[in-house]
This record gives C-alpha cells, sequence and structure tokens, in this order.
C-alpha cells in the first residue's frame, strides 16, 4: 500500500513539474517577441524621426502581423517629428497570456528612447 501511495505521489510531482516547466516555457515564447519588436520599433521611430502617423502605421502594422496585436506605443510624443540627434521617448507596453495552469493576461510596460536620424 505504501509502494503504491509513493507511486502515486511521484508521478502527480512529475506531472505538476512538466506543466510548470511547459507554462514557463510558454510565457518565455511570448516575452521572447518582445525584442524584435522593439528593434523594429527603433528603427521606424529613428527613420521617421519620431512617432510620426507614417512610423506609427508602420509599427501598428508589425504589431498586428508579427504578435496579435500584443504591443502597443504610449508616448506623449505622439506625432511630433524630431530634428536630427534629439531624443524620442516613449513606453512599450505588452500583453500576454499565462495558458497553463493558470488562464491570466499579464501587462508589461517597459521606457524606451532612440535619436533621431533625420536630416
Amino acid at each position: 500500500m505504501r509502494q503504491i501511495n509513493a507511486n502515486i505521489i511521484h508521478y502527480l510531482l512529475l506531472i505538476i513539474f512538466i506543466l510548470c516547466g511547459l507554462s514557463v516555457w510558454d510565457v518565455g515564447i511570448q516575452v521572447s517577441k518582445f525584442s524584435n519588436y522593439r528593434k523594429t520599433v527603433n528603427e521606424n521611430v529613428a527613420r521617421y524621426g519620431g512617432l510620426t502617423p507614417t512610423a506609427m502605421e508602420k509599427i501598428n502594422s508589425n504589431s498586428k502581423t508579427y504578435a496579435d496585436n500584443r504591443f502597443s506605443i504610449i508616448s506623449n510624443e505622439l506625432g511630433v517629428k524630431k530634428k536630427y540627434g534629439e531624443i524620442i521617448n516613449y513606453q512599450i507596453k505588452q500583453e500576454y497570456e499565462i495558458k497553463i495552469l493558470i488562464n491570466k493576461k499579464v501587462t508589461r510596460y517597459t521606457d524606451c528612447s532612440v535619436t533621431s536620424e533625420v536630416r
């Protein structure tokens, strides 16, 4: 009887460990998309001299295509074109879901900045 209980506990712990590992892996994949998105945003913002309508159109298109609209830009400088060398500050809002074990949405805000390259 003790052996059966020990085996049951062993298998339950193994299943819990596997589910936790899958949960961490799932969140890791979602979070890893952030660096690619940030790089794309920095390139567009620098190229267009700020969070101009053209830059935002490209950024939103990338978010829709590659990240299922999980990213958005927050800034007081939306629509403002900056001169060469000026710093553009913004935040990236990232939403991701923990689907395994807990069904929960998590939101993360990251402060970012880039230098305008428009002459």
